[in-house]
């Protein structure tokens, strides 16, 4: 959710206490910044869970469907497979415990990616949470905007700061 548009106070305020429109913006692409970093964190939960080292904690959730996974196979596959040619093998049933929870976690995973990509709104209209793509644009259109602004504070009046920024410029680009 965005500060600017969850607090529709804030934007005049930063209007009447900065009276400088690149200030302004600065601030407003920081409350941006922040928004996203929190919508960020708030998506990368289970990839941190996944990444960590530990088996124990990033194997759980895929060690549950395999079992689950390894049963069916089992079960539904193997077990009637062989028993055509004769073999007599048990069949290795899940509890029903199990067979819910795992059926709750894949639900679960399945939703979070539908959420991922859905935006949910408030009854009056405003973005509640937003999409994975909507925060990548937003973080892009931050950084456009934050390289806008360095460009916008050179005063074109002065040739001596037009003459800097345009070395600078080059100096970036590897023409100088």
């Amino acid at each position: 959710m965005n500060l600017l548009e969850l607090i529709p106070g804030v934007g005049s305020i930063i209007e009447k206490v900065v009276p400088d429109p690149n200030k302004q913006n600065e601030l407003k692409i920081e409350l941006a910044k922040l928004d996203t970093q929190e919508a960020t964190a708030r998506l990368g939960v289970l990839q941190a869970m996944f990444q960590n080292k530990s088996i124990f904690v990033s194997g759980a959730i895929p060690a549950l469907i395999w079992v689950f996974v390894l049963s069916v196979t089992n079960n539904y596959i193997l077990v009637p497979w062989a028993r055509g040619f004769g073999l007599s093998i048990p069949d290795v049933p899940l509890p029903d415990s199990i067979v819910g929870l795992v059926g709750f976690v894949i639900t679960v995973i399945l939703g979070k990616k539908y959420k991922d990509d859905e935006e949910t709104y408030y009854s009056n209209g405003q973005l509640k949470n937003p999409s994975k793509k909507r925060i990548q644009a937003e973080v892009a259109a931050c950084e456009a905007a934050k390289s806008v602004s360095t460009v916008a504070t050179v005063d074109y009046d002065d040739p001596e700061a037009v003459d800097a920024r345009l070395k600078k410029i080059a100096r970036e680009k590897g023409l100088l």
